[in-house]
């Protein structure tokens, strides 16, 4: 959607929203194209560390300084966007939904600003982390599990009181057995989540109907234990890190750099949830200035970000016409647009500068000659079924219970796929990722960082993954279509 695309070129594209909450200017200059497609400098991410490990270096507090700046914002433009869903927007002159839409999207616009911080800084904590454990343990294993108990979010994020509300929705309804029970509950669920349906955007907002269908299923999964285990997981985490603290003899320093690279994998997932989130939040607001406009919700999305402060919208022909073919460039907290053809030849001319990689073969990935794909454990045990492969959310019809999810990577809107699949496999992410986190909540297996996954494998195929060697086993193929 091209309204948040904006938003995201505009946050961290902004040197004045950067000297504010980093103390130097942006060394980034993104694009974002309707393909979904994401152009940054690498350079720039590994500009912006070095700035960052430098004021680290004269003030041990400056990365938690902006972690407080980030938690703080996001609150801000959470409440803010609830507010604006909660109200009477009929009831509102068009001058007012003028304010409350450039309140909503500034707020937004400034988390964005935050997007790069947590992925500019992982490899210097992972770096660092793993230099120390080096030092001080001798088995490649014990180091491993030790560094994946050290990078555990220090905070729970939006997913995980998600998971919360709807099991004890669903232990309710077990018990009483009928939706009338629920109510109450169902209504104080969907306001506060329905919009994790939507990603960026993209998708609708979870429906009374969508949330009875999961609770149903759900009441069928012992929810009281799951509600025990999900409930226990913080304060293990917390004691799981400060016994291996202990264990190593770690120094104050070390145990600091810990704590902030904790905090800064809970930022990881919080600085989305808060954007996306909010986004959703008001799509009640979009949609009221939609109705007023002869425009729909999702045209009104597919609008540029002054068309919206300055209530000039184009024509729903013009509208739909660039939502095929557009690209948004952030350049010192000014945004720059290219449709239609313009857009395509930007677009090629980036993909031509950018080294790809090698096109991936029917072996990559594999181990031997054997039908195996290799990847990263996020969290052990072992599953097998069928393939089911998830792109967006529009695909998560498609998996059923004991279905094997296989996906480039996974993002909130995914839960109520992830709650009946097995077990998950990515091409992407690492042991801070969004499938490695919802798996260990789930307690459910999944392989990470396969690389190929997703090229490798088909809607249909069986498969068994095995998550405590990190190695899907393809047991039978779909026949597969022939070329030409």
């Amino acid at each position: 959607m091209l309204l948040v695309r904006s938003f995201f070129a505009w946050g961290y594209c902004d040197s004045r929203r950067y000297v504010k909450i980093a103390g130097f200017p942006t060394p980034h200059k993104p694009f974002y194209d309707s393909w979904r497609g994401v152009f940054v400098d690498r350079n720039a991410m590994a500009q912006e560390r070095q700035e960052m490990s430098m004021r680290m270096q004269k003030d041990r507090d400056y990365l938690r300084k902006i972690a407080e700046k980030c938690q703080s914002d996001g609150k801000k433009v959470w409440g803010y966007s609830l507010a604006v869903k909660k109200a009477d927007l009929t009831r509102k002159t068009d001058v007012q939904l003028q304010r409350m839409a450039a309140e909503g999207m500034e707020g937004i616009i400034q988390m964005c600003a935050y997007l790069l911080f947590p992925l500019s800084m992982q490899a210097f904590f992972e770096e660092a982390i793993k230099s120390r454990l080096a030092e001080r343990i001798k088995g490649s294993m014990l180091r491993s599990a030790y560094f994946e108990a050290l990078i555990s979010p220090s905070q729970q994020n939006l997913g995980y009181f998600e998971q919360v509300a709807i099991l004890r929705l669903a232990s309710l309804y077990r018990r009483k057995k009928e939706v009338g029970a629920v109510e109450k509950r169902l209504k104080e669920y969907l306001f506060m989540f329905d919009g994790l349906g939507v990603k960026y955007g993209v998708g609708k907002p979870w429906t009374r109907e969508d949330v009875i269908a999961r609770v149903a299923y759900l009441s069928r999964q012992h929810p009281e234990k799951r509600v025990m285990r999900l409930q226990a997981m913080p304060k293990q985490s917390d004691e799981k890190a400060e016994n291996i603290l202990k264990k190593i003899k770690a120094d104050t320093e070390f145990k600091r750099l810990v704590q902030t690279a904790r905090l800064y994998v809970y930022l990881r997932t919080y600085r989305t949830d808060m954007i996306s989130g909010a986004f959703a939040n008001m799509f009640p607001l979009f949609a009221e200035i939609g109705r007023r406009n002869q425009l729909s919700v999702h045209e009104i999305i597919e609008c540029v970000p002054s068309e919206i402060l300055d209530w000039r919208f184009p024509s729903r022909k013009r509208i739909q016409e660039r939502a095929k073919a557009s690209m948004v460039r952030g350049v010192e907290g000014q945004l720059y647009y290219a449709f239609g053809d313009a857009a395509v030849n930007v677009r090629h001319n980036l993909l031509a500068r950018i080294k790809t990689p090698e096109k991936v073969s029917v072996d990559s990935g594999r181990k031997g000659k054997n039908d195996e794909i290799q990847g990263v454990v996020a969290n052990k045990g072992r599953a097998q079924g069928t393939v089911r492969m998830v792109f967006d959310n529009a695909d998560l019809q498609k998996v059923h219970e004991g279905d094997i999810l296989v996906s480039p990577m996974t993002t909130p809107d995914f839960i109520p796929a992830m709650e009946k699949a097995a077990a998950f496999v990515t091409d992407e992410g690492g042991i801070t990722c969004h499938a490695a986190i919802v798996s260990r909540e789930m307690n459910k297996p999944c392989i990470i960082g396969t690389k190929a996954a997703t090229k490798l494998l088909k809607d249909g195929d069986r498969v068994a993954v095995d998550a405590d060697a990190g190695i899907v086993r393809i047991l039978r193929r779909v026949k597969r279509k022939r070329k030409g």
